[in-house]
């Protein structure tokens, strides 16, 4: 691999939430977790010599070129995608296809990067290349703030958070 100098990008204030979880008791979890947002997070993705791969982009992205377009220039304004490279930093990489999606109820569109293609082929996606045991995403329900609200008890307070530029 050619030398390819990365950071990360955050609108999170490393500096101020570290001190704010000083006295967190998960000493691993708190330095996990600020590392990451300072320098990035590992993908999990473990591979032995997968082949090199280029997808062809989703119906939704092929026929939306300049929607496709203005996502791909918003995420390089905010930092969070690098390129486009004359000469590539990797010597083995994959390109997964890029689809558009539109929200049920603000219509607004996303790019959505398709990590289980190659679909019905030989070639294992990224996906697969993730260990489900260590990498599983669960939604917070309803049932999961009444229990902690009865573990807690009156007064409890509870916050839920989610950033739109994550999804």
């Amino acid at each position: 691999m050619r030398k390819f100098d990365m950071h990360a990008t955050t609108p999170v204030n490393v500096k101020q939430l570290k001190s704010e979880l000083m006295n967190h008791p998960d000493k691993h979890f708190v330095d996990y977790l600020c590392n990451g947002l300072q320098y990035g997070f590992d993908t999990m993705v473990k591979y032995d010599n997968i082949k090199t791969m280029e997808c062809r982009n989703n119906l939704s992205a092929r026929s939306q070129k300049d929607t496709v377009s203005d996502l791909i220039n918003k995420e390089l304004c905010n930092g969070f995608v690098y390129g486009p490279f004359e000469k590539l930093p990797f010597d083995d990489y994959r390109v997964s296809p890029l689809g558009v999606a539109e929200g049920k109820y603000s219509f607004k569109k996303r790019l959505i990067l398709d990590l289980s293609a190659p679909h019905n082929d030989t070639n294992v996606s990224i996906n697969d290349l993730i260990d489900k045991d260590l990498c599983s995403m669960t939604y917070v329900k309803i049932d999961d703030a009444i229990r902690l609200i009865t573990k807690y008890g009156k007064g409890t307070k509870l916050c839920k958070f989610d950033t739109f530029t994550t999804y």
